[in-house]
Order: C-alpha cells, then structure tokens, then sequence
C-alpha cells in the first residue's frame, strides 16, 4: 500500500475513534439535562479512553523526509 494511502487511512480511523469518544462524553454530560439522573462516569471514562486510541494510532503516520 502507498504510504499516503495508509496515512489517510489511518487518520481516517483515528478520526472515527475520536467521534465515538465526543460522542460518549457528549451523552454522559447531557443525559443529567434531560433527565433527573447523574453523571455516568464510565461513559466519561469510555469516551476519554477512546480518545487516548486515537492518539495512540496517529502515531503510526509515517514521517515527511523532506
């Protein structure tokens, strides 16, 4: 595979990786709005972890040699 071919993709992955993790903090702060129930902190605790994934798997870019 091209290399600018599997950095996209991988960017791509990091990308989903990181809207799941929006996406469960977001349900995990509004959910108390809209009922009278707390906080679910593993849904925080998902979301961040899925957000450390997406970091760690942009670290696989491969580097400009320029």
């Amino acid at each position: 595979m091209r290399p600018k071919v599997r950095d996209e993709r991988i960017k791509l992955f990091a990308t989903l990786n990181n809207n799941v993790a929006i996406g469960f903090i977001g349900f995990a702060l509004i959910r108390p709005v809209v009922s009278a129930e707390p906080v679910l902190w593993a849904y925080v605790a998902i979301g961040v972890g899925a957000h450390g994934v997406a970091l760690y798997i942009l670290r696989y870019l491969s580097e400009d040699k320029a």
